[in-house]
């Protein structure tokens, strides 16, 4: 058929297979008889991983006559990778066909895959029409080409397999890569096909080809997919120049929902059945191996390469055009972009990294419903949002997990990654953080939730929980804190050196108000949500009607989760309900004597700090951190009591108290303004930073000041906007 004197070398990777071995050697022998009729000759390259005696034994006393020439080789690898390439290295065959050793194939496999390569010149991989897989999950699995998947399908799931054929010498450059089964990373082929098509092959079926595929418990492959994360290691592919320049003939196709009848299973198993050809290579298969019902098939749960979809791939393509060419520095994945605390909190973080160099860029990744981002608007050059979720509301959440991975790999090679706690992170890194060695993983951490469980307030574990399956891979646990770190490391001594305390800092913009009389008038700013408790409000009010009726409350904020009626507010004349804000200055602090804070659990909440620098006096739950600003000096912290009524009695009696002797008044001004010029200064912020992270203190931009006319009160855990 070619000069080479050998047409075909079968790759056949082998373990522990000894009870299945004879039927699947007996299966190749007639497929390479079948071909000699064709006048090709065919190699057998046997590439035994850590077989055991038995296995080995078989291929000592099996009769090779069929084939011109025979390889046993053994290697330790446990890898499936690895063994196909040392297969492959070791073959001399024009061409090359993948085998495993618990499956069987159709006796035309190497005569059709032949015609179809020797007939096409250019570069390609050549694939079965149909895996009919038997044993553990019998299942009927129909493919179709890369024209008709497009590579959109390659994203989000592996359309093709691992038993392909292909010209030996078009694989130079292609290896299968060293997937350890314990690495987390999805099956060697997968991740060899996305590296085909990047290179620029192409991905074809063969016709009336069928592999006999066994699925069985304990086997290398099965143990893999146990194992796997769902997602393969990066390739080329994913650069997104090279998506969008694979991608582009296939742009409008790849939107389409795939034609009924190439992917409903009736349809696929009635092609099937009334193929003549397949119906005769089934029964042949059967005579083989027992296993094989052809009586089954009517009934086989029956799919094609085209059912998982392209959506993930087009979502993809999406991202790809969005970033461009663009690699990052720093990466920061956030449930949404809002201008809450704990948002801000991180962005001052990832700010301060990049004044280290003026061509540094910020990729930040939103992964949850929201649609009143903040500051999109102001974000600098450097900075690119992506709304995942967005642009990928139809993926499941998987999905939209493995495309985080693949925009991190492919657009932030080594980049630093910073998690802000939400369930996308979390989930993500659930999934992927130990196959993110490569990158720096900053993980920031506020305070635990809490929840009412029949009129108390418990608290979640949820992170907690998290830090003790993944703290492991992470270099830093930022806390804006002493309170919560002191608290984990109770429960995780194990992470201690991974966990650095970091005070936020209060905006410039923040300005002390100069000696005033009193004013008789109290400030609430905060989420009218569940966690910031302003249903105690209207109970505060009533209590101060009794104690000092002159003294009026001012609420601001909205309900970002929906959780509060502002209309529980009215019927109070000294509760005014003031509506949304959209920075502390707005609320013109030099009206009001002190500020109250009435969350049920927090971190250090950034509102706090604003307050103080504002120079009001703060009455605060002695929640989390709040004690470590709240200190004596600057305010009163009060204890939650058993219901509500107590607890806004406490609230209203400390307000009373300290309108008794306005020198207190002035006294908790001086000290709120002391404790912020001790601790939250931006200069003092920036040395710490460069500290932790081990960087020049010299401050060469500043660009988080575009960022500073919108804030609201720290939530810790969660992150609204308000406003």
């Amino acid at each position: 058929m070619s000069p080479n004197p050998i047409d075909v070398s079968i790759i056949l990777n082998a373990h522990c297979e000894a009870s299945f071995l004879p039927r699947t050697l007996e299966s190749l022998d007639e497929a390479v008889r079948y071909a000699q009729g064709y006048g090709m000759s065919c190699e057998l390259v046997v590439v035994q991983d850590r077989p055991d005696e038995a296995t080995r034994d078989i291929f000592r006393r099996r009769d090779y006559s069929p084939y011109v020439a025979h390889k046993i080789i053994e290697v330790d690898n446990g890898s499936l990778g690895l063994s196909r390439n040392d297969g492959i290295a070791a073959s001399q065959g024009e061409f090359i066909m993948t085998a495993d050793a618990g499956d069987l194939v159709s006796l035309n496999i190497v005569v059709e895959n032949c015609h179809a390569a020797g007939a096409q010149g250019d570069r390609a991989l050549f694939f079965p029409q149909y895996y009919l897989a038997f044993g553990a999950e019998p299942h009927l699995y129909e493919m179709y080409s890369l024209d008709v998947t497009t590579p959109h399908a390659l994203v989000g799931s592996n359309p093709f397999v691992s038993r392909l054929f292909a010209r030996r010498s078009q694989l130079s450059g292609l290896a299968f890569l060293d997937h350890r089964l314990f690495s987390g990373l999805d099956c060697d082929d997968w991740r060899f096909n996305l590296q085909a098509v990047g290179a620029g092959f192409d991905l074809r079926v063969v016709p009336d080809t069928i592999v006999f595929h066994r699925k069985r418990q304990g086997s290398l492959p099965r143990l893999a997919d146990d194992l796997s994360n769902g997602a393969p290691a990066y390739a080329p592919l994913f650069d997104p120049p090279t998506f969008l320049r694979r991608c582009a003939r296939w742009r409008a196709a790849a939107k389409e929902a795939p034609a009924s009848h190439l992917i409903e299973a009736d349809v696929i198993r009635g092609r099937f059945l009334e193929n003549p050809v397949c119906r005769e290579l089934t029964k042949a298969a059967a005579e083989l191996e027992p296993a094989i019902d052809p009586l089954e098939i009517p009934n086989l749960y029956s799919f094609s390469n085209l059912s998982c979809g392209r959506q993930a791939g087009v979502v993809y393509e999406s991202i790809c055009q969005l970033v461009g060419g663009d690699t990052f520095d720093e990466i920061l994945l956030v449930p949404f972009l809002s201008s809450g605390g704990g948002e801000k909190y991180v962005l001052h973080v990832v700010t301060a990294l990049l004044e280290q160099n003026d061509h540094a860029r910020l990729l930040i990744i939103s992964g949850e419903p929201f649609t009143a981002h903040a500051w999109l608007d102001r974000l600098p050059p450097s900075v690119v949002f992506l709304d995942l979720f967005a642009i990928g509301a139809h993926l499941d959440a998987r999905q939209r997990q493995n495309l985080t991975l693949r925009t991190i790999q492919s657009c932030g090679p080594g980049a630093r990654i910073h998690v802000k706690s939400c369930p996308f992170a979390l989930d993500f890194l659930r999934r992927f953080a130990s196959v993110l060695d490569e990158h720096e993983i900053i993980f920031y951490r506020f305070c635990d939730g809490y929840g009412l469980f029949y009129g108390s307030w418990v608290r979640s574990g949820y992170e907690v929980d998290f830090l003790s399956e993944c703290g492991q891979y992470f270099h830093k646990i930022v806390t804006d804190n002493d309170t919560v770190k002191r608290g984990d490391l109770r429960l995780l001594p194990h992470l201690a050196e991974k966990y650095k305390r970091l005070y936020n800092y209060v905006e410039d913009e923040i300005r002390p108000a100069v000696a005033r009389g009193v004013q008789r008038r109290v400030l609430w700013a905060s989420r009218l949500d569940a966690q910031k408790r302003p249903e105690l409000l209207p109970l505060i009010a009533s209590e101060l009607e009794r104690l000092a009726p002159e003294i009026v409350i001012d609420v601001w904020g909205t309900s970002v989760f929906k959780s509060f009626d502002a209309g529980r507010l009215e019927g109070h004349d000294n509760l005014n309900f003031c509506g949304p804000f959209d920075n502390f200055s707005a609320l013109r602090p030099e009206r009001y004597d002190l500020f109250i804070y009435t969350s049920a659990f927090d971190g250090l909440p950034n509102v706090i700090l604003e307050a103080m620098a504002a120079g009001l006096g703060v009455i605060a739950a002695d929640v989390g951190g709040v004690h470590e600003a709240v200190t004596p000096g600057a305010g009163l912290l009060i204890d939650s009591a058993p219901s509500d009524g107590d607890t806004a009695r406490a609230y209203a009696e400390a307000i009373a108290e300290c309108y008794k002797d306005p020198g207190r008044i002035a006294t908790f001004r001086e000290g709120a303004l002391s404790v912020i010029a001790a601790r939250h200064t931006k200069t003092l912020f920036r040395e710490s930073v460069a500290e932790l992270f081990q960087l020049d203190p010299n401050i060469k931009t500043d660009f988080i000041g575009m960022l500073a006319d919108e804030t609201n009160g720290s939530d810790g855990r969660e992150s609204p906007v308000v406003g």
